[in-house]
């Protein structure tokens, strides 16, 4: 079979620090990020931006 599996682990917390790191069992490519929900709305919303930008631009060789 060849099949490329990709996905995210998206976690809630309410630290000071975000997470986010990518893993790679070529061909399969994995992430896990952090979302402080203890922030106000707007970084909330800021940060899962960021982290779908991030996934979107894995393949592309963009800079996220």
């Amino acid at each position: 079979h060849d099949i490329d599996a990709e996905g995210m682990l998206l976690y809630a917390t309410v630290g000071d620090q975000d997470f986010h790191h990518k893993y790679s069992m070529p061909p399969h490519r994995m992430a896990v990020a952090t979302v402080n929900l203890a922030r106000d709305w707007q970084t909330v919303e800021a940060r899962l931006l960021e982290v779908i930008e991030i996934r979107s631009n894995e393949g592309t060789g963009k800079k996220a």
